[in-house]
């Protein structure tokens, strides 16, 4: 079993929607409806406000130790742009890219070691150079009717070490392998829509998985499954109560599973931590096989 820690709450007046660890251990949060990027630090103390003025932003993830240099890079939707961020806040614009949303970057250069952006507009994926320019890498579901959302790399080879691409809509919605072709491949027919998605690293507590935000129809709630190299889906997290809604995560630099839960009814966003259930503990369940501790007879902060 695992359990579930509140680690931190900060107001937000939106969507939560990704989430990056720097190497020090401090937490971004793309805040999206605000514009804003909130920086939390390892003992769950948080700037809101860190950085702000971004139109609809979308993905951040961290390029330190890459070409690309060191810092952050953020997608702005509304702003048709992706930024580059230093670790001050200070954000400089990089390149254009229509309505961008999930990017990332191969790390382990069996895709060039390049950066990656998904084009809502068409529905495309893009290869990003370091000084900006951008070549069309996958156009497979070009006007398709579909969202493409997300990028991820598996970082080991529990899933071939391919990049993976996260969308919803009837059309196309799912999750695809892509090749360094830009061929795409649907890796499971048990999910019909999915947003984020992360992997846990090779040796982790974890299991080194795949885990979604994702929905087994095209209507459904999305809720965080856990995805099987064969494609099988397992609820990992649902919803605490119907104001509750699992909004970004990723795994941070200490192994654990961090999540943000936006209570709409607070206008709050709560981050937990989530880690393998230690022995003898006494355990409150929360839903689907999620608990939150319970020692010396009360409930961690919430």
């Amino acid at each position: 079993g695992y359990q579930a820690e509140l680690f931190a709450r900060y107001p937000c007046g939106g969507f939560t929607s990704n989430m990056e660890f720097d190497s020090p251990g401090n937490m971004y949060v793309v805040n999206r409806d605000q514009g804003w990027i909130s920086k939390i630090d390892p003992t769950g103390n948080a700037i809101a406000d860190w950085s702000t003025g971004y139109g609809y932003s979308f993905d951040i993830i961290e390029t330190t130790g890459t070409a690309y240099g060191d810092g952050f890079i953020v997608s702005a939707m509304n702003d048709n742009e992706l930024y580059k961020v230093d670790y001050n806040g200070n954000k400089t614009p990089f390149t254009y890219l229509s309505a961008p949303k999930g990017i990332a970057i191969d790390t382990k250069g069996i895709y060039g070691s390049g950066l990656f952006g998904v084009s809502q507009t068409h529905d495309r994926i893009y290869s990003i150079s370091t000084s900006g320019q951008t070549t069309l890498f996958c156009n497979q579901f070009y006007n398709t009717s579909g969202v493409l959302s997300s990028v991820s790399f598996d970082p080991g080879n529990r899933y071939g070490g391919e990049m993976y691409l996260g969308a919803y809509g009837e059309a196309v919605g799912g999750i695809y392998s892509i090749n360094t072709n830009g061929d795409a491949t649907k890796l499971t027919e048990d999910i019909k829509s999915s947003g984020q998605i992360i992997f846990d690293q090779p040796g982790g507590l974890f299991g080194g998985d795949m885990f979604a935000l994702a929905s087994l129809d095209y209507y459904s709630n999305i809720e965080l499954y856990r995805i099987s190299p064969d494609g099988t889906a397992t609820l990992f997290m649902d919803h605490v109560n119907p104001s509750l809604g699992v909004g970004a995560l990723n795994f941070g630099p200490d192994g654990a599973l961090y999540t943000t839960v936006k209570d709409t009814g607070t206008g709050y966003v709560d981050i937990y931590r989530i880690t393998p259930v230690p022995e003898p503990v006494t355990l409150v369940l929360l839903g689907a096989g999620m608990i939150m501790i319970r020692k010396r007879g009360k409930y961690l902060p919430h």
